[in-house]
Formats: structure tokens, C-alpha cells, sequence
């Protein structure tokens, strides 16, 4: 079911819409109703009419007047050139992405999606290959229902803009009423450049109901190529100022869905973090080296250290 889209305008360092006029609003949204009905989310992409006669070949065109309607839209950019990938307009994606590049070289996504299409992969990062995901999420796509089976960040997609979601797979029930009451979340993440580069990323929960706080880590190789599933989650965190923290209970329930800002200190650490993905040409790494540079880095920071020096 399509979400009421919220307004554009970037106020107090908060992403809040599609577009900046009405009109724009209006094409971005009757092009998602067209996307959310046609494409099934998932590794394996699934879309009801795609090719030159079909009916997502309408959301590209919505979404292309609304791209010309702002030109200097980046997200409205990016988006058009993602559509066109879903309409099998192969070609033409290739040709919108290289110029976005040109045009706002700092605009990651693009690059990013331009390296896994030439390197023979899907251009992964774009939006339309995830569940749409915002605060008000009560029912769990079953796209995370199959994937999520500890703690981990995954990407996701707000409308057209990416997100990133970090998910923690609660089976046990720990997480009770009393132990939410004012719980607060913090994040923090550390870049380990080396012969593989890692990163880690934290989350810290304080309240009245913990007798301390609880911490959680989720590591990640940045390694693999660009379209790779573990990686596109920090492509999308790295292009964001806030995040959004899931638990997932039984039965698929949500127990936590929470939006929270991003510290200037996380920030400062996921500007490392975007410079490895822009330097690293990516490669793949079999799952023994993932396993053994990943065991390496928690050998040599433990949860106290990071609690005192990240939080």
C-alpha cells in the first residue's frame, strides 16, 4: 500500500520529500503506484511488464517529466535512471546514469550503480530493487523476513530515496515491554582500512528498563563488488544523515522500528567508509577470507573499548 509521501526540503540537516513542487510530488507519486504494483523486491528481480510496451515503460515516463520538471534533483535523477532499468531500457539507464556522474560527481549512487553494470552485475544500489521501508513500517516484507537472521544492515527505500535499515533478529523474546520503556538508541561506526576494509557498525541501547547498556555489532568486508547485497546497505548509510533501527520478534513482529539522527562523530566515520567504496574497485572475496578478515578486526577491538571511544 502506498505511503502518503512527505514534502522535499532539506531544513536542519533532515531529508524530508520527492520534490520540491506539487507537480513534481505528483508524477514521482503516481509513477511509485505504477512501481509498487509492477516490481516484486527480492535478489532475484521480478517485474510485471517491463520492455517498451509495458506498463512500468508509464512510471518511466512519469518519473522523466518529473526529472525535467527539476534537472538538478539528483534523488528525481537517480530514480529516473533506476526506473529505466526496470522497463529493461538498458541502454538509456546507462546513458542517464553517466550523466548524473558528470553532472553531480559527488552523487556516489551513481558512480557506484555505473561500476556494477560495467563490471557485468545489476546495478544494485538502485532504489527499486528493495522494500519500501519508513518509520511507520508495521508489517515485515518478507524480502527481510528471509534475510534477516541476526543483525545486520540492509539496504531499503523510502519512496525513491535509499535507505538503510539495521535489522536485529530477536527469536528469544529479550527485548520485553519493560525493557523498551524510553529505551534510547545511539550508532556508531568504525572504518578498518587494510588489506581488506572492514567496518563496523554499533548500536547502543540505554534506558530505565536495562540495568546496562546493550550493544550489538554488525561487521561488514567492503570489499566485494558494488552490487553485492552486503555491501549496497553501506552505500545507501554513507549518502544519508539518519538511520533507521528494526527488531524483529516473533512471528515477523516488529518490536522496534526507530529513526535517529546520526552523531557528527558517525558521520565523520562514514565519510571513511564512502572513501573506501569510491577507491576500492571492488572484488570478490570468498566467504573463508570474509570470515577471517572480519574475526580479525573483532580480535583486535572489543565492546568496551568501542562503548568508551564511540559513544
Amino acid at each position: 500500500m502506498f505511503k502518503k509521501l512527505i514534502q522535499r526540503v532539506f531544513r536542519k540537516g533532515k531529508e524530508t520529500a520527492e520534490g520540491t513542487g506539487s507537480e513534481t510530488t505528483a508524477l514521482v507519486k503516481r509513477a511509485l503506484q505504477i512501481i509498487d504494483e509492477r516490481v516484486v523486491p527480492g535478489p532475484v528481480l521480478e517485474v510485471k511488464g517491463a520492455g517498451s510496451d509495458g506498463r512500468v515503460l508509464d512510471a518511466v515516463k512519469l518519473l522523466e517529466q518529473a526529472h525535467g520538471l527539476e534537472p538538478a534533483n539528483g534523488r528525481l535523477h537517480y530514480a529516473y535512471a533506476a526506473s529505466l532499468i526496470l522497463a529493461a531500457q538498458f541502454k538509456t539507464a546507462e546513458e542517464e546514469l553517466e550523466k548524473l556522474a558528470a553532472a553531480q560527481p559527488d552523487h556516489v549512487l551513481a558512480r557506484f550503480s555505473l561500476e556494477a553494470w560495467k563490471a557485468g552485475g545489476m546495478p544494485s544500489p538502485g532504489v527499486f530493487r528493495y522494500p519500501e521501508w519508513s518509520p511507520a513500517t508495521s508489517k515485515l516484507p518478507r524480502f527481510y523476513a528471509d534475510a534477516v537472521k541476526t543483525f545486520v544492515l540492509f539496504p531499503a527505500r523510502e519512496g525513491i530515496h535509499p535507505r538503510a535499515v539495521l535489522f536485529e533478529k530477536d527469536d528469544s523474546g529479550w527485548w520485553t515491554r519493560e525493557k523498551l520503556r524510553s529505551v534510547k538508541m545511539e550508532v556508531a561506526v568504525v572504518a578498518a582500512p587494510g588489506d581488506f576494509n572492514v567496518v563496523g557498525l554499533y548500536r547502543k541501547c540505554t534506558g530505565p528498563g536495562l540495568k546496562k547498556p546493550d550493544m550489538q555489532e554488525a561487521v561488514a568486508v567492503l570489499d566485494a563488488p558494488k552490487d553485492d547485497f552486503s555491501v549496497v546497505g553501506w552505500e545507501y548509510l554513507c549518502d544519508q544523515n539518519f538511520m533507521d533501527i528494526v527488531v524483529i520478534g516473533a512471528k515477523d513482529s516488529i518490536v522496534i522500528n526507530q529513526r535517529i539522527p546520526l552523531s557528527e562523530k558517525t558521520k565523520s566515520s562514514l565519510k571513511k567508509v564512502r572513501d573506501i567504496l569510491v577507491k576500492n574497485p571492488g572484488r570478490v572475496v570468498g566467504r573463508e577470507d570474509m570470515m577471517r578478515a572480519i574475526r580479525a578486526y573483532q580480535n583486535r577491538s572489543s565492546m568496551d573499548a568501542i562503548e568508551k571511544t564511540c559513544f
